[in-house]
């Protein structure tokens, strides 16, 4: 089978615009950005600490719940 390249032109006619709707805002925007902070800082000492790992495995599922 042999291959054999062939030029392609873009079409070149637009066709209307459609407009974008917006994404709405996360209601709980700020609580996520804390959710991963306090995640984040918990990643520090949850090497060594259970408590730590559990706290950020809650955090987590809370997270989740929020991203829904």
């Amino acid at each position: 089978m042999k291959i054999s390249k062939r030029a392609i032109k873009a079409n070149e006619e637009i066709v209307e615009v459609l407009p974008v709707a917006e994404t709405p805002a996360c209601p709980y925007q700020e609580a996520i950005d804390c959710i991963l902070c306090a995640i984040n800082s918990l990643g520090s000492v949850a090497k060594e600490d259970e408590l730590a790992r559990e706290s950020i495995a809650n955090l987590s599922v809370v997270l989740f719940d929020l991203k829904g």
